[in-house]
């Protein structure tokens, strides 16, 4: 064991603040909403359930907003202990992480933890503020919500990416492909695959009590599109009061993202819809990363038991290709939530890219019509992108017209300050000659 735990440089304080902050893992509850209105001071909240701190589990990935409602998620991007251990890029350091994953790693949690505040109660001078929870079966990681809440319904748009799990990767131990001649997986650093088919679900809360307002929710899942179900792309410009039409791209499923890890991780998957013998067949032969749009028919246009959801448009990719980071651009003069073009990074390997490409791409599809496919696909041998995920689109590009702006060296004076003289001459060093000045390595200022 301590040869093992040579690469941490282990010292009795560092073991003190190791066990602190564990213990702190359960006893250490609190979650705070902070608002600014971009000019004055922030202002803080501290959220509570039953007058009881709230405990997050996984993450807060992000936040929902209505006219009246925040909706916040303890969402499926679990933080693993062994994640968060400084290691050196060592045999003997790979052997601790893979001994520290099998003991502390853990599946995401099978539902959602879904907490509802009122924003007409986050008065100046309070200093917390009651949520409402709520349960909605089968793990997200991302959703959305519809801007209006008439008559205080919260409609929430859920990917229930089942069984799949966004915190965990293709490892140098895990064997999951071939080796190449480095001794590294060629997928080294990817998302570890799907082990059960992702669902996209429509949930209608009510803001005040927090039931739910249609007894059975609708959910959809599809066996040609939706597996590893991770981004999502809309109409942002104009902002849409109800969401209409989502544009989702799903990851696909690969034998060499099913890593004996993840297996073992999702065996007893409790809301399971693919059994493990047919999911190891479909593993095999492969399921393509897809594009699709996602249509929400009004609530008041459907029967109790009708469906809300439906695929209405949708391309599957070439094998050998991987989607990330769909955008919507809009098209100049329109407001239609299909009016414009779908922007995505694609990747391919060399042996699927007949025109020998670097295998990174921009594709661009017609919102409307995605099943023709690309219009455009772009590419230069100097776009050389790795995973890239979230994405911003600009109608123009404008000077910073804000007056708020704190100069840097205050900013960073008091934490540089608390620094050991060990690091203080390295980290300053690094603030004047690098960070103050606002240079970037490779350019003519630097040389």
């Amino acid at each position: 064991m301590l040869n093992l735990l040579e690469p941490f440089k282990i010292t009795g304080k560092s073991i003190l603040q190791f066990l602190r902050a564990c213990i702190g893992i359960f006893t250490d509850n609190f979650l705070y909403l902070v608002r600014w209105d971009g000019s004055g001071d922030l202002q803080k909240w501290q959220v509570l359930h039953q007058g009881f701190p709230l405990k997050i589990k996984q993450s807060t990935h992000q936040m929902g907003l209505t006219e009246n409602y925040l909706v916040l998620i303890d969402t499926a991007f679990k933080i693993s202990v062994e994640e968060i251990l400084p290691t050196r890029p060592n045999k003997k350091s790979a052997q601790l992480e893979k001994w520290l994953r099998n003991i502390f790693d853990h599946p995401q949690l099978k539902d959602n933890t879904v907490y509802i505040i009122d924003r007409r109660e986050l008065l100046t001078g309070k200093k917390s503020v009651q949520a409402k929870k709520v349960t909605i079966p089968r793990e997200a990681a991302h959703f959305l919500v519809d801007y209006r809440n008439p008559d205080d319904q919260i409609t929430l748009h859920l990917a229930h990416v089942c069984a799949w799990d966004a915190a965990e990767w293709v490892t140098k131990f895990d064997d999951a492909s071939p080796l190449d001649k480095t001794g590294t997986s060629p997928l080294y650093g990817a998302i570890a695959g799907p082990m059960d088919i992702s669902k996209l679900g429509c949930h209608v809360i009510n803001g005040k009590t927090g039931q739910f307002i249609r007894e059975n929710q609708d959910i959809l899942m599809d066996k040609d599109y939706t597996w590893g179900a991770a981004i999502y792309a809309y109409r942002e410009r104009p902002f849409p009061d109800r969401l209409e039409d989502i544009y989702w791209s799903c990851l696909g499923c690969w034998a060499d993202l099913k890593t004996p890890h993840i297996e073992h991780l999702y065996n007893h998957y409790p809301y399971r819809e693919v059994g493990l013998e047919e999911l190891d067949e479909i593993t095999t032969q492969g399921k393509p990363s897809t594009l699709f749009r996602l249509h929400i028919a009004p609530l008041d246009q459907v029967a109790e038991d009708e469906n809300r959801l439906s695929i209405a448009d949708g391309y599957q990719f070439p094998e050998g290709h991987w989607v990330v980071s769909p955008q919507f651009i809009p098209r100049p003069g329109t407001e239609g939530s299909t009016d414009g073009y779908i922007l995505c990074v694609v990747h391919s390997d060399e042996s699927a890219e007949p025109q020998k490409t670097n295998g990174n791409e921009l594709w661009i599809f017609d919102a409307a019509d995605l099943k023709s496919g690309p219009q455009y696909k772009l590419w230069h041998e100097q776009f050389n992108v790795g995973f890239t995920i979230h994405t911003a689109w600009l109608p123009q590009i404008k000077k910073r017209n804000a007056s708020y702006c704190i100069e840097m060296r205050d900013d960073y004076a008091d934490i540089l300050n608390q620094q050991s003289l060990e690091n203080k001459a390295l980290i300053q060093d690094l603030f004047e000659n690098w960070v103050y000045p606002k240079k970037e390595p490779g350019t003519e200022q630097n040389r």
